[in-house]
């Protein structure tokens, strides 16, 4: 680390220090806002009524009791019937005969021999006219304050000032439950651990064994000599250099069903013609990352898709998702910027000088880890199909299982199976698949054996540590500002 950098890291410590003893002693880390639900009433009004439900054969709706059919109150559409005048008539058991529709052998007189009746709670209109706030529970307040904006700040400043994303996540995160808890040395160990890490890989467990499945997928396909047999027929027809960096760009876009995946198998696809045509590591790593992301948000069918997609409602989210791509500037505006960058073959900053060591001293990497010593000799007797065959499969698999998770053999159309399914449970259910129908197929080529290929699993397994940790710790932290009050609320 160069002079300058350390004496910004010392002044960025001192200030962290600093703010985190202020809070301690203002205590405001732990303060009280106005609730955005209730505007600090404690109430909220035409709340759904949760005791109730709509009569199975009742279809004649009754007078709205709030509005009393005249559909407006105080000038205003009635919020119970929205300015309708009736209501479907919602009811509870009958609390005589409780749902007998008999007492002592009689027809009961309350129900009416139906064993319902209207419910007393919401007048049988199943809207609440007052209801305690869900959100604050009626207290008027929530926790929070700016200052549980402090952790994530701390971790983005120290991951740009040291390049150290580990540390500065972890940093972030033990901000966060020092804060959380007072300062308190047990209670900061407590909150970072169960409340940070394990709720963090609790709650992504399904992304972690997808990750893993997906890193067992690549080591299969590298070991059958399948990755290096295409770089030579890539070869065999990238003649240029700015080629070999839009074929790298258009092989991203095409693997566009979840970012991590794409990045794998485009490095270790695309490395050989890369490195061929003087392409140094680092440009190389650019074109992957700023290639797998935007693909992925603005594909479909991607794991990003089913993510976003699953918090819109009444079925639209897929709809919603495909209106909204014209308006995902990033995305579009990362691939205008690959092409152009390519096409002109202009670079600036550090990126211009690591690609001129690659192009006139022959040097890929210019600084950090060389790990060519580290590669094996790859299978002659691989071939391109070996490649796209798992790839193809893998796709193809797990969007079946993503709309099956979303109940499409219960006959659910496609687009609402979609939207309703759970990435976390389908993606690894389609990994899972994919990977073993790639030992078959390899152990059957007999280009793979079956020892190789469980050697295959421990090295997939620690390809994805990194991506692991990064998502881990990332969860972990908006977990802890999470604990501060920083929650998005339903009217924001």
């Amino acid at each position: 680390m160069t002079k300058p950098k350390k004496i910004v890291l010392a002044v960025a410590s001192l200030i962290i220090v600093g703010l985190l003893i202020y809070v301690g002693v203002s205590g405001g880390a732990l303060g009280k806002v106005k609730c955005l639900d209730c505007d600090g009433t404690g109430v909220t009004s035409h709340a759904e009524c949760s005791l109730c439900s709509v009569h199975e054969d009742e279809e004649k709706p009754i007078t709205c009791p709030e509005c009393k059919g005249a559909k407006t109150v105080d000038g205003e559409d009635c919020g119970t019937c929205g300015g309708e005048g009736e209501v479907t008539p919602h009811y509870v058991t009958c609390p005589d005969c409780n749902g007998t529709s008999a007492i002592d052998g009689k027809d009961c007189k309350t129900c009416g021999k139906t064993g319902e009746v209207l419910c007393p709670n919401c007048k049988g209109s199943g809207v609440l006219l007052s209801a305690p706030c869900s959100e604050c529970g009626g207290e008027g307040e929530v926790q929070g304050s700016a200052w549980a904006l402090l952790p994530p700040i701390i971790a983005i400043g120290l991951a740009l000032i040291t390049k150290e994303v580990y540390s500065s996540l972890f940093i972030g995160i033990l901000a966060g439950g020092l804060m959380y808890s007072n300062f308190n040395v047990l209670k900061t160990v407590d909150a970072v651990t169960n409340d940070g890490l394990i709720s963090a890989v609790t709650a992504t467990a399904g992304i972690f064994i997808f990750l893993i499945e997906l890193g067992i997928i690549v080591a299969l396909v590298n070991k059958s000599g399948a990755s290096a047999a295409f770089g030579k027929w890539a070869a065999k027809h990238i003649k240029t250099r700015t080629g070999a960096m839009l074929a790298t760009f258009v092989l991203g876009v095409l693997i566009f069903i979840d970012d991590y995946f794409n990045c794998l198998t485009v490095g270790s696809v695309m490395r050989p013609v890369t490195d061929g045509h003087k392409v140094s590591r680092s440009k190389l790593a650019y074109l992957i990352d700023a290639t797998a992301a935007p693909v992925c948000m603005i594909a479909p069918i991607s794991s990003w898709a089913a993510a976003v997609a699953a918090y819109a409602e009444d079925a639209q989210g897929i709809n919603l998702f495909i209106t909204a791509i014209p308006f995902n500037f990033y995305s579009l505006l990362t691939f205008v910027f690959i092409i152009a960058l390519c096409v002109m073959n202009f670079d600036y900053g550090s990126m211009a000088l690591h690609e001129y060591n690659a192009m006139y001293k022959n040097d890929l990497y210019t600084s950090g880890e060389r790990v060519d010593a580290e590669e094996e000799a790859p299978n002659p007797r691989g071939r391109v199909f070996d490649l796209l065959l798992p790839v193809i499969i893998l796709i193809g698999i797990s969007v079946f299982a993503l709309v099956y998770n979303g109940g499409i053999l219960d006959g659910v159309p496609f687009i609402t199976a979609f939207s309703d399914t759970d990435a976390t449970v389908g993606l690894p259910w389609g990994g899972l698949i994919a990977l073993i129908f790639t030992i078959i197929y390899l152990n059957i080529r007999k280009i793979v054996t079956f020892k190789e290929a469980m050697e295959a699993v421990p090295k997939g397994f620690f390809a994805m540590v990194p991506a692991i940790l990064i998502l881990t710790f990332a969860t972990a932290l908006k977990n802890m500002t999470g604990l501060l009050g920083a929650i998005p609320r339903s009217r924001i």
